[in-house]
């Protein structure tokens, strides 16, 4: 039986109104788990939507939501950052906590994941001490289909009249400036020593966008506790069946290490 799925707004890390939708259990609530959608794809692809719907129906409150500029969000997406998604995210996941939806866990797919790792690396770090105190923590992490080095989007980038763009579906993106310079100084490799919580990492076995080695990387550089669970199709962005295992291993995940 489906729960109770909740239009919410929040402010996000540039200050731009972010709209999400909280999907909450028809039981009691046993934890909140953050979505973070992939790059221009927005919380309403179905991918996000069917991790979101198998999470709730496993008794976690979920939150996805679309980044600045994307989707039902408001702001300019050409002004967006790989650090303004970072931003968002932990923004984000202070609205979980606000709602009393703890312990609180988050799941970030393709560019979605990278935002996530380093969003989350950022918070254990400000736990510890050494950024700014109270922020936000995640108590366990997951991340499908995520890059090992953000510099992997610079492919999918073409330039035009000087800046940077993407076609995403027939739809062409411009990005900041600062975009594919903030991709290159970014190291997911070095913020997964910071980030002091476990780490599952899912990868599609014939994922053409970002290619498997990606997630066997990131998993390589992780600290124990850690675990890979491995897709066996699907590609980049899951068809029914493997999304339905992606949520099968993110509730046995959630359930462990959510404490």
């Amino acid at each position: 039986m489906h729960g109770a799925i909740r239009q919410v707004e929040f402010r996000g890390g540039a200050g731009a109104t972010l709209a999400g939708a909280l999907h909450l259990p028809a039981a009691d609530v046993r934890g909140g788990i953050l979505l973070a959608h992939c790059f221009t794809c927005g919380k309403d692809l179905s991918t996000t939507t069917r991790l979101a719907r198998g999470l709730s129906d496993a008794g976690y409150a979920v939150l996805r939501f679309d980044f600045t500029g994307l989707g039902d969000s408001q702001g300019e997406f050409s002004a967006t950052t790989l650090a303004t998604s970072v931003a968002d995210l932990r923004c984000a996941l202070g609205v979980l906590e606000e709602h009393g939806h703890t312990p609180l866990g988050m799941a970030g797919h393709s560019y979605g994941g990278a935002a996530t790792l380093l969003a989350a690396a950022a918070a254990g770090a400000a736990a510890a001490g050494s950024v700014t105190a109270g922020s936000v923590t995640a108590g366990s992490v997951a991340v499908l289909g995520a890059p090992s080095d953000p510099r992997h989007l610079e492919r999918l980038l073409q330039e035009r009249d000087g800046r940077h763009i993407i076609t995403v579906n027939q739809r062409v993106f411009a990005l900041d400036p600062g975009f594919v310079a903030e991709l290159q100084r970014a190291d997911l490799r070095a913020a997964l020593s910071t980030l002091g919580c476990p780490l599952l990492v899912l990868h599609a076995a014939d994922d053409e966008v970002v290619p498997l080695a990606h997630g066997e990387a990131l998993f390589a550089a992780a600290s124990e506790p850690k675990r890979f669970h491995l897709l066996a199709s699907g590609g980049h962005l899951l068809d029914r069946a493997s999304a339905a295992a992606c949520v099968a291993a993110l509730v046995d995940w959630f359930d462990e290490t959510l404490r």
